[in-house]
């Protein structure tokens, strides 16, 4: 197993990022009950390609909402693997949200230990492919909550009446 963290900040206020991630687990997820299922594409690097090949694996992602010590800034516990199974890492881990130093900005934030397939065998896999592959899959499903979080803030905030302009006579 190895373990590794990765950040995303998010462009909208962290007073609305429990609001914001649900709406987005509702959008983009199928739930029964506790669980939300997202299947990402992840596309990475392979090991050695000099032609920049990548590896493209749907993962099955579940999310169980976490123990809520604040509920300002919700935890999720996270579980992922290869759908239909595969060379491809296992992931267990959390997906919290964190302040940022900005008001308008919000941190999320992914721990966990992945688990290269392969048993034994799968540390070469890991040397060579697995560290890149399970930390693509994070930086991927950061990046896809991000701009979906982004995106509909935006446009809420577009929405808004504006009281700055001048009235129209």
């Amino acid at each position: 197993m190895a373990a590794f963290t990765t950040k995303r900040v998010v462009r909208c206020p962290a007073s609305q990022a429990a609001h914001r991630l649900a709406e987005f687990f509702g959008e983009h997820g199928t739930t029964d009950g506790r669980l939300v299922r997202l299947t990402l594409c992840v596309t990475a690097p392979a090991a050695g390609a000099a032609d920049r090949t990548t590896l493209s694996k749907e993962v099955v992602a579940s999310f169980a909402p976490g123990h809520p010590h604040d509920s300002r800034f919700p935890d999720y516990d996270v579980r992922w693997k290869p759908d239909g199974g595969g060379p491809y890492p296992a992931f267990a881990g959390r997906l919290g949200v964190e302040p940022d130093d900005d008001y308008d900005s919000f941190i999320l934030k992914m721990t966990g230990d992945y688990e290269a397939p392969f048993g034994i065998a799968g540390a070469l896999f890991d040397v060579a492919a697995g560290r890149p592959i399970a930390r693509a899959t994070v930086r991927t499903l950061l990046g896809t909550i991000a701009e979906s979080v982004e995106q509909h803030f935006q446009a809420d905030e577009r929405r808004k009446p504006s009281y700055d302009r001048a009235p129209v006579a």
